[in-house]
């Protein structure tokens, strides 16, 4: 629930910002919109890239969203070690199965999803030892 209030505030205040370079909130919607095509559409190219064994477009996956990963898994454990531990769990199982990706429309969503379940299981296994 934190995440999700510090995503909301994070969100307003870019929505502010770009309310005041754009003048008209439908502009603004506009460019928001046009904005994440060109993201979502980035991340397919490099999925795509990355299916057809372009290992750079894997480091590129990587880089980009560890971080992310990271802040989101913060909010679900106080454990920097089993976070590393699920995160790097997460992109192992990407590259040793690069089809997991084949329909994957939203990676943000996808990789989210992928740790926080990863991080169900280990704690799931602490438990049962």
């Amino acid at each position: 629930q934190k995440y999700t209030h510090i995503c909301i505030q994070t969100h307003i205040k870019k929505l502010f910002l770009l309310i005041r370079l754009y003048g008209n909130p439908a502009r603004c919607l506009i460019k928001v919109y046009e904005m994440r095509k060109i993201v979502d559409n980035r991340e397919l190219n490099i999925i795509n890239r990355f299916l057809h064994g372009d290992h750079e477009a894997y480091s590129l996956l990587y880089k980009e969203h560890v971080q992310e990963l990271f802040s989101y898994g913060k909010a679900l454990t106080s454990n920097d070690e089993r976070l590393k531990d699920a995160i790097q769990d997460v992109f192992y199982k990407i590259l040793s199965n690069p089809s997991s990706l084949k329909n994957v429309q939203n990676l943000k969503y996808f990789l989210f999803k992928s740790l926080k379940n990863r991080l169900i299981d280990i704690l799931k296994s602490e438990i049962n030892k």
